[in-house]
């Protein structure tokens, strides 16, 4: 998964949430750049979903399928 942020997004605390249907968190990570590979690897196969924030709100949501 790549994760891309216009320069006005971005900033020093961004932060990527991954939630699974139950809404816990699988994993949580800082964004450091404005273009982002995160692996995905040992996250099991179904349906998630993603909020990336900064410190001032949710800048994105989304769904991830993992197959």
């Amino acid at each position: 998964m790549t994760v891309q942020l216009s320069n006005s997004d971005f900033s020093k605390e961004i932060k990527l949430t991954i939630v699974n249907t139950l809404g816990q968190t699988i994993k949580q990570v800082p964004i450091i750049d404005a273009e982002t590979s995160l692996e995905l690897d040992n996250i099991t196969t179904g349906v998630y979903f993603y909020q990336i924030q900064n410190n001032q709100g949710i800048l994105k949501t989304g769904k991830i399928v993992i197959e």
